[in-house]
């Protein structure tokens, strides 16, 4: 429910706010990563993610698939990073590597609450004014989405769970084998967004106030020195570069996926608690959504 401030807000500008409202740019994908900075790096909880690395040799579109075809265990692979670092085409890459009968990829972009269902902490009172913020955790279906990840992955080999805030849920991160965290520098990221920003905000404005510290703030909480979520995940995520080339992306990320599986990573599919009686969405490397159906109790 919105805030009564909110509410009364939205009531007297009702007009003017459904003219030219542009709607949430996540719904609408990634931008292809672009090349341009060097290196992968492994990346470490007290430093955080780096770029030192060489990058291997491109792999042509077969050698992904032979790399694809030596992964035979049942894995959920993170992938996440920050809006507009490539990671949705990056795990479109990844997933025609396996094919449609063997991958899927869960995005968290699919699961967003829609416009009567959003949380309070999704406005922003500016001078006066309640502005959306497209970028709080609190925004995704968690439920939702977690259930999702696991009806996939009870019918595919391999799971790509892909998102801006993923590691934010526990039941997530216990359904992970691997995280793939793609990094871009704040320029990169500006720059990428382009103009796709809730109505009413300047645009500097909300990339500093909402994007990037939305973002600064879930990097800290992946990479923090005592407490980050990646110490969760040592010798199981990947650190690439979102300004890489993809083929280079997308083979460093099977080389690695590759050394989990046969390292027999732990996962758990089924984490405890209940999962609501929904058809959760998943898409397919083709792109296709199956949509959630509500059912009744």
């Amino acid at each position: 429910m919105c805030p009564e401030p909110v509410a009364k807000y939205l009531l007297e500008h009702r007009e003017e706010l459904h003219e030219g409202e542009g709607g949430d740019p996540r719904m609408s994908g990634e931008r292809h990563c672009e090349d341009g900075s060097e290196g992968k790096g492994t990346g470490t909880a007290e430093g955080g993610p780096s770029a030192e690395e060489p990058a291997p040799p491109r792999p042509s579109a077969r050698a992904e698939r032979q790399l694809a075809a030596k992964i035979s265990s049942p894995l959920v692979i993170g992938i996440t990073g920050s809006t507009r670092s490539g990671k949705s085409t990056l795990a479109a890459r990844f997933a025609r590597a396996f094919g449609p009968d063997a991958c899927a990829i869960v995005g968290q972009d699919d699961f967003r609450f829609p416009g009567a269902d959003v949380p309070e902490d999704s406005w922003v009172e500016v001078d006066g004014v309640w502005l959306r913020n497209w970028e709080t955790p609190s925004l995704t279906d968690w439920i939702a989405f977690e259930g999702a990840i696991q009806q996939a992955a009870a019918t595919r080999r391999i799971v790509l769970a892909e998102g801006y805030s993923l590691l934010h849920s526990e039941r997530v991160r216990r359904m992970l084998c691997g995280v793939i965290w793609v990094e871009i520098d704040e320029l990169t990221c500006w720059q990428r967004r382009g103009h796709s920003y809730p109505q009413n905000w300047d645009r500097d404005a909300y990339f500093s106030q909402c994007i990037w510290s939305a973002h600064q703030r879930y990097r800290a909480s992946v990479f923090d020195a005592k407490a980050g979520i990646a110490k969760a995940f040592v010798d199981r995520m990947l650190v690439v570069s979102g300004s890489e080339p993809l083929r280079a992306l997308c083979s460093q990320a099977l080389t690695s996926v590759q050394s989990w599986a046969a390292a027999g990573a732990p996962v758990d599919h089924h984490p405890v608690g209940d999962m609501p009686a929904t058809l959760p969405q998943f898409r397919h490397p083709g792109g296709a959504v199956r949509r959630r159906e509500r059912r009744s109790p």
